[in-house]
Order: structure tokens, then C-alpha cells, then sequence
């Protein structure tokens, strides 16, 4: 299979009637790529015939399934590979550090699957078919793809030779860069931040409290010390007083 560019690949959509052969290039009909909409992803099948059901798992895994045995998932994953959810509007939700992530079955066993993301075509890239049929790989968000509403593609080879292409809407995010906001000036109305605020500040009042009760211990301590002190210099005159007296009498 040979490998085109993202320029070539538009180009070709835009002045050929339709590709469902040459897995090179992504599927298109009629000279315009397939737009799924959110929650309502496209299937292109060169058989005919074949009814295929399509279900969200979980919030977080969109498949696509028929009866001849060929299986696909779709999902957007983080860093370790679990699942994230899928946007309010059923589109794949991907954050640019994230991936894209597919598995399957069913394909033709050495043959190869491709993955696209367009408006603009972009190859994602391919994934080599095991000799079971199975397949699966990991694909990072292309750069410089603007953030926004966009068709991810998955193209293969069934074991009759047909074409399989399945189109799911996704929304690329940009990645969030937490702001740091000095405590005093922080203002939210955010429960968990309240409680991180309110954490502090008990933490503080506690600090101030303990500075309190040792500053009341040592005060307690000087008074005590102060006190016998007092008590020790007012016993030692009293026996001055009675060591004077006595000698007053020998006299």
C-alpha cells in the first residue's frame, strides 16, 4: 500500500467521484469526505446488506459491530491509557496531549488499517491486521490541528475483500494550564477550592492557637517561678530576721 502525503490525499478528494478501494487515501463519496455528526457516526461499506449496530460503552468507548464478526472500538485515552469520557454531545472528547486509541476484529488477517482525522485530511496512521484478524494501536492528536469539531476515520479490509470505514465525530481540546493564584486573593465559589481555602485557613487559626497556649504556658511558668521566688527571698528575710533577734538577746 502506498503512503500519500495530507496535501495529496485533499487534492484527490477534491477532484475524484469517490474512493472505497485504494485505502491510501481516506473514503470518500462524492467528492466530499463523510461529516459525522456527534453521536451519529458514519459507516461506509462496500457490502451491502450488512447491518451494523453502533453503542457508546460506559460514556467513554464508541463501537461499531455486524454480524459478519468485525469489531471496532474507539476511544479517547490519557497518558495511561484509561478511557476518557465522551463530550456532552456524544462526540469523542480528545485533549491534544491525549490519543487516539482503536482495537478491533474481524479485518482481513495481514492486511493493513488506516486512521485519518479530517476536515483536512491527516493520516493518524495505520496499524498492521494480526493473523487473527485482530487489531490495535494508539494515535496522537497531529499538530497544529485546530481545536474544535472534527471527523476521525478508520479504514480496513473485511475478510471478503470489502472496504470498512467508520467515521465518528470528535472535539479536539486544548490542554489546561493550571493558573497560580496566591491564597488572599483567591475568590471562589467552588466547594472543593473552598475547602482547600478553608483547610488553611483552619490550619493558620491553629498555628495562632498554639502560639497562644505556649505564650499562656510560659506566662504561667514565669508567674509560678515569679511566685516561689518571692516566696523563697520572703523566707530567707524572715530567717534573717530571727537570726538577728536571737543575737540581739545573747547580747
Amino acid at each position: 500500500m502506498r503512503v500519500v502525503s495530507d496535501s495529496e490525499a485533499a487534492a484527490v478528494v477534491a477532484t475524484t467521484p469517490n474512493n472505497v478501494q485504494d485505502l491510501s487515501l481516506p473514503v470518500f463519496v462524492n467528492n466530499q469526505l463523510p461529516e459525522a455528526q456527534p453521536a451519529q457516526p458514519v459507516v461506509i461499506q462496500s457490502e451491502n446488506n450488512v447491518t451494523v449496530q453502533v453503542v457508546t460503552v460506559n460514556n467513554q468507548v464508541v463501537t461499531v459491530a455486524d454480524e459478519t464478526g468485525f469489531r471496532l472500538a474507539v476511544a479517547a485515552v490519557d497518558e495511561s491509557g484509561a478511557p476518557m469520557p465522551v463530550a456532552a454531545d456524544g462526540a469523542l472528547l480528545v485533549r491534544r496531549d491525549h490519543q487516539i486509541s482503536i482495537n478491533g476484529q474481524g479485518l482481513r488477517p495481514n492486511s493493513v488499517a488506516v486512521a485519518w482525522v479530517f476536515s483536512e485530511p491527516r493520516r493518524l496512521g495505520d496499524v498492521r491486521v494480526a493473523a487473527d484478524g485482530s487489531f490495535s494501536a494508539k494515535f496522537s492528536v497531529p499538530e497544529g490541528l485546530p481545536v474544535g469539531d472534527h471527523t476521525t476515520q478508520v479504514n480496513g479490509v473485511d475478510t471478503n475483500g470489502g472496504v470498512r470505514s467508520f467515521n465518528l465525530a470528535i472535539e479536539v481540546v486544548a490542554v489546561e494550564t493550571p493558573s497560580i493564584i496566591p491564597a488572599a486573593m483567591t475568590h471562589t465559589s467552588d466547594p472543593a477550592d473552598a475547602a482547600v481555602i478553608g483547610a488553611r485557613g483552619s490550619r493558620t487559626e491553629q498555628d495562632d492557637r498554639a502560639g497562644y497556649m505556649l505564650l499562656a504556658v510560659l506566662l504561667l511558668v514565669g508567674c509560678a517561678w515569679f511566685t516561689n521566688g518571692l516566696r523563697l527571698k520572703r523566707r530567707d528575710l524572715e530567717a534573717l530576721a530571727r537570726m538577728r533577734h536571737a543575737t540581739a538577746i545573747r547580747r
